[in-house]
């Protein structure tokens, strides 16, 4: 049995589609939500116990950063995390786009493990 090839769409060299771009990431680190998923107001306590525990993953994540010398397979492992691309989103989600970018301008961001 001979199987004729499957027609493809030809795609327009000249397309007026132009790729979405994605939004860049406020540099602030977000701040916790005034309100439970049930919507009762958190108390200030809790508050404040959410804006330490991201100042706290913050300066981890730096500190395991710069001692891995920016290799960031190294720092996944460190910190226990699947790979290289979680520890970038880790850095977007946590403001630490500045400094990741400066060391990546340096030269100093690696991807390779030790």
């Amino acid at each position: 049995m001979i199987l004729a090839p499957m027609a493809t769409k030809p795609t327009p060299k000249n397309s007026t589609r132009t790729p979405k771009a994605r939004p860049r990431r406020n540099p602030e680190p977000p701040a916790p939500e005034p309100v439970r998923a049930d919507g009762r107001p958190k108390s200030a306590l809790t508050l404040e116990r959410e804006r330490g525990a991201l100042e706290a993953g913050q300066a981890l994540l730096l500190t395991t950063l710069e001692r891995n010398g920016w290799n960031l397979s190294a720092t996944a492992r460190d910190l226990g995390m699947a790979g290289a691309s979680q520890v970038i989103r880790a850095i977007k989600d946590h403001a630490l786009d500045p400094q990741y970018d400066a060391a990546k301008a340096a030269g100093k961001v690696t991807h390779a493990t030790r």
